[in-house]
């Protein structure tokens, strides 16, 4: 990804970070996937390990011709351009033009953009735009990882849509009513609709949570329930830098 595509993305300068599926964590530092090619926010990036186990993000466009580093190989500390074997560290500069020989003087401005990583809670993220350290967001604190009491597990969702409609649906309860009515979701009463729901702030993001009334006579997956109150909730939570 280049920094001109970011901004084209609205991106340019941005608090966004993303985790990287593509990569293995550092519990299998020598597993390296077949292709570095990985995505974020719907954008190609590079990602991969160098020897020493080290994580990196880079742009996928190579500054020659264009080729897709994300189709070529991680070799060493670098990842070899497909096209014509052009290679770039972890810092995004190129390290070797195999057409110039082995002792050549490599132009300055043969480099391609590198975003700083950060791995916490076994996950690779990477921050995507230009944002001075002092400024960068942090990850969010999960204070009961790595206790005994705790398991963690890592899930990942493979969402074939824009990024930020699937943030916009998280924030949006009145969809239950509609779209999830076979699991059981009541739907909202006439002063639910009229009155705005209270949102609560918390540290990196906000939070709502809604309770949902209905009758035994809706078409819901609870219709046929004759015992118990029926009372549904939905709620969304947005935490972090996104």
């Amino acid at each position: 990804m280049m920094m001109s595509r970011l901004r084209q993305a609205g991106l340019g300068r941005t608090r966004s970070c993303a985790s990287i599926s593509g990569i293995q964590s550092r519990s299998h530092p020598k597993s390296q996937p077949k292709s570095p090619g990985v995505k974020l926010l719907c954008l190609p990036f590079v990602a991969f390990r160098d020897t020493e186990g080290k994580a990196h993000a880079l742009s996928d466009t190579c500054v020659h011709r264009g080729g897709a580093l994300g189709l070529g190989k991680v070799k060493g500390n670098s990842v070899a351009c497909p096209y014509h074997g052009w290679k770039f560290g972890g810092d995004g500069r190129c390290t070797r033009i195999p057409s110039l020989g082995n002792d050549a003087k490599l132009p300055a401005r043969a480099k391609v953009d590198a975003y700083p990583v950060q791995e916490k809670y076994g996950i690779v993220f990477a921050v995507l735009g230009d944002l001075p350290e002092a400024e960068r967001p942090p990850l969010y604190d999960i204070s009961e990882f790595g206790t005994p009491q705790w398991r963690p597990q890592t899930f990942v969702f493979n969402v074939k849509a824009y990024y930020e409609r699937s943030i916009e649906n998280g924030l949006d309860p009145i969809h239950n009513e509609f779209v999830h009515a076979a699991w059981g979701q009541p739907s909202l009463s006439p002063e639910q609709h009229r009155t705005p729901q209270s949102i609560e702030q918390i540290p990196l993001g906000n939070k709502h949570y809604i309770k949902f009334g209905g009758s035994n006579g809706e078409d819901t997956a609870l219709a046929g329930v004759r015992q118990g109150l029926r009372v549904g909730a939905a709620g969304s939570w947005l935490q972090g830098p996104n």
